[in-house]
């Protein structure tokens, strides 16, 4: 759903959208967007999964919560002007399909290129935090099963499997 997402943004507006490991969508440093997905159990031979995606399209920034306002955008502040929010959400739902078919024909290695190549973080040094606790590593992949792949101070490579992840901003 990431992925169809940041698509349906770059084709429909232009828009340089990117994924930030797990869920979300963003511009440059701020969040554009984000991803939830639950799945459920089988019901009877086909299995369930429930999606909500949100996107800022036509939001000023300057009304968003103070604690926000660095770290949050919308389509309309990137692009200087409002977007066509019904020809945006049939761009997100045509790519969903397609990915979804993709999905389901090819599991998650059939999504998986597209994912690394619109990943925001990749050799990125982050904060991960999770069952782990909370520590600083370097984003290195995303597996199979789309758990993150970081590299640790002492050069090991593990899975980050749960969680979230902040993009530690580079020295001036």
């Amino acid at each position: 759903a990431a992925v169809a997402t940041a698509e349906a943004v770059r084709e429909k507006t232009g828009v340089v959208a990117q994924i930030k490991w797990p869920n979300d969508v963003i511009v440059g440093t701020r969040k554009l967007g984000g991803v939830l997905s639950e799945a459920g159990p089988p019901a009877g031979k086909r299995r369930m999964s429930v999606l909500g995606l949100g996107l800022n399209a036509n939001l000023d920034p300057g009304r968003f919560p103070a604690a926000l306002r660095g770290e949050a955008t919308s389509l309309s502040a990137e692009l200087g002007s409002e977007v066509d929010r019904a020809g945006l959400l049939e761009e997100v739902l045509k790519r969903l399909e397609f990915r979804a078919e993709e999905l389901r024909c090819g599991g998650f290695e059939a999504v998986l290129p597209a994912w690394r190549s619109l990943s925001a973080i990749w050799g990125r040094q982050v904060v991960a935090r999770g069952p782990r606790g909370e520590e600083v590593v370097v984003a290195v992949d995303i597996d199979r099963d789309g758990a993150l792949i970081v590299r640790t101070e002492q050069g090991i490579q593990r899975r980050h499997a749960a969680g979230e992840v902040e993009v530690i901003p580079p020295c001036s």
